[in-house]
C-alpha cells in the first residue's frame, strides 16, 4: 500500500484496515479528503460490487488516458426517431421532394410487377401474361441492325392482335425447350400514375434431354401506366443483345 491510497471510502474510513486484495488503489500519494465513493473507476467497485454506471458520482467523469466512461457516451445517445423520419417522407409528396414514401411504394410495385410477368412467360401462363397489358398496351421485340445501323422490330404488335397471335401458340409446331427468364433488379423511375422500368435479363433454354444453354440476353424498356390499384404495360418493348437464336421464337421473350 505504500505510496497509493485505496478509493473504497470504507477502507480510509476504517484506517485502510480490508484486506490488501480487496483495496481499490489511487494513484500515489496522499489520500484525498472527499473523494467519490467509487472513484469513478471503470470496473465494478470492491466494496458494493456495482459497476459505474450505477454510481451518479462517478459518470462521465474522465480516465487518466482522456477517455470518458461509457455513462457519458450513453447519455447523449438521442431516442429512436423513426416514426419522425416516417411521418417526414410521408409528407415529402405535399412538399414537391423527389421521393416520397409513396413513391417508394410505387417504385417497389412496379417492381415486383416486372418480376412476376417475367415469372408468367417461365410457367408459360399466356393468358395471364396477356392480362399485364393495358387496353391499348404494345408489345415489341427489337434488335439492332450493323448493316442498316439502326434497331429492327422483330415482332410488333397491340394488344388485340397479340392476343390473336399467342391464342394460335398451341396449333404451331413449337420448340419443345422450356424456358427460364432471370432478371436484374429492375431501374424503375414513377411520376404520378406514370411509370417507367428498364430492366436486364437473360433467357436460358433448356431442352427435354436436360441440356442447358444460353438463349437470349437483352433489356426491357417499359412503360407502364397506373390501372386502379394495379399497373399495366403501355409499352412492353424487349431490346435484344442477342442477334442469332438456336431455335425461333414463337413464344413472347
Amino acid at each position: 500500500m505504500a505510496g497509493a491510497w485505496c478509493r473504497r471510502r470504507r477502507c480510509r474510513d476504517a484506517g485502510a484496515k480490508a484486506a490488501p486484495s480487496q483495496h481499490v488503489l489511487g494513484p500515489g500519494g496522499a489520500q484525498p479528503a472527499g473523494g467519490p465513493d467509487c472513484g469513478g473507476i471503470a470496473v465494478p467497485c470492491h466494496a458494493c460490487r456495482r459497476s459505474p454506471l450505477q454510481h451518479s458520482r462517478a459518470r462521465g467523469r474522465p480516465q487518466s488516458d482522456g477517455r470518458r466512461e461509457p455513462a457519458s457516451l450513453l447519455s447523449r445517445v438521442e431516442p429512436a426517431d423513426g416514426a419522425k423520419r416516417v411521418s417526414t417522407v410521408r409528407g415529402a409528396r405535399t412538399r414537391g421532394d423527389a421521393v416520397s414514401y409513396e413513391n417508394l411504394l410505387d417504385a417497389f410495385e412496379v417492381q415486383q410487377f416486372i418480376q412476376r410477368t417475367a415469372a408468367l412467360l417461365n410457367a408459360e401462363k399466356l393468358s395471364e401474361w396477356l392480362e399485364q397489358f393495358h387496353s391499348d398496351g404494345l408489345y415489341e421485340i427489337t434488335a439492332y441492325s450493323t448493316e442498316l445501323g439502326k434497331e429492327l422490330a422483330w415482332w410488333k404488335q397491340e394488344l388485340p392482335l397479340l392476343q390473336k397471335t399467342i391464342s394460335e401458340v398451341p396449333r404451331h409446331v413449337r420448340d419443345p425447350a422450356k424456358r427460364l427468364h432471370v432478371l436484374g433488379p429492375p431501374l424503375v423511375s414513377v411520376t404520378g400514375d406514370a411509370a417507367r422500368g428498364q430492366t436486364a435479363f437473360s433467357v436460358f433454354r433448356t431442352l427435354p434431354t436436360g441440356e442447358t444453354s444460353l438463349f437470349v440476353v437483352g433489356r426491357y424498356l417499359d412503360e407502364l401506366v397506373r390501372v386502379g390499384s394495379g399497373w399495366r404495360f403501355s409499352v412492353h418493348r424487349v431490346q435484344l443483345e442477342t442477334r442469332v437464336l438456336d431455335a425461333f421464337t414463337h413464344l413472347p421473350l
